[in-house]
């Protein structure tokens, strides 16, 4: 899932905006209660695979800035997080299984890349996780 951020501000708000998100906002979304499946791991005990909810789990973000480039160049660069991204493979036993990676493209562009694995979610679930995410960013450039 890729989500872009265009904001109509100052680069300082802009940053800070951002940084309430990446803090706040975003890793709210993740320890809401009923957003335990996002820091569930899953673990082979005598046979039997069960499901355990981590709530040490931490959410590390990539940050990648990509500003200076040339378009083209951006968009080479962006495609190589991407195609590493989709290689990258999720290890069961350890959670959160999301991945987050902040791509900056210029002052006022950024995207979010959000990676999870299968077993976490579907269709009605991504849109849940799609319209909380949004929510809280709303709620962001409210100050709130």
């Amino acid at each position: 899932m890729q989500l872009f951020y265009n904001p109509d501000i100052d680069k300082d708000t802009q940053q800070i905006t951002f940084d309430r998100i990446e803090s706040r906002h975003i890793v709210k979304v993740l320890r809401k209660k009923e957003n335990d499946v996002l820091k569930t791991k899953y673990l082979l005990e005598e046979g039997t695979v069960i499901q355990l909810v981590d709530e040490n789990a931490v959410l590390e973000i990539k940050d990648y800035d990509f500003s200076e480039y040339d378009e083209n160049t951006q968009n080479q660069k962006k495609e190589e997080v991407f195609a590493k991204d989709t290689r990258t493979v999720f290890d069961l036993t350890i959670a959160p299984l999301v991945r987050m990676s902040v791509l900056k493209i210029s002052e006022s562009k950024l995207i979010l890349l959000v990676t999870m694995h299968h077993i976490l979610t579907d269709k009605w679930s991504m849109g849940l996780f799609r319209e909380q995410l949004a929510k809280k960013y709303g709620q962001s450039l409210k100050g709130e």
